[in-house]
């Protein structure tokens, strides 16, 4: 079983690191990245949910984010090109 889930949900790796200080990438979108890869495969088209990540953050971190700090952490990650939307604008369907 835990072999299984190493295929499904790629570990984060040191590129990952080092790309995210490349970019500047802030925490807040780092775990975000972080938490879509365990949502899904890499390469797969995903619908987060993410008030869902939100009530993640709010159990680790003890109070949420604000729903627009999310979004625009979502959205530094499609400007990164970590993620690509694949869905009609406004919404936050997309593949990474």
């Amino acid at each position: 079983m835990p072999e299984n889930s190493i295929k499904i949900n790629p570990a984060w790796t040191e590129e990952h690191d080092a790309f995210c200080y490349q970019h500047h990438i802030p925490p807040a979108a780092k775990i975000l990245w972080q938490w879509l890869m365990r949502q899904g495969q890499i390469a797969s088209e995903i619908e987060p949910d993410l008030s869902e990540f939100n009530a993640w953050v709010a159990k680790i971190r003890g109070k949420p984010y604000g729903h627009n700090y999310v979004k625009k952490m979502f959205e530094t990650l499609v400007s990164c090109r970590v993620l690509q939307l694949n869905a009609l604008p406004g919404t936050h369907q997309g593949y990474f």
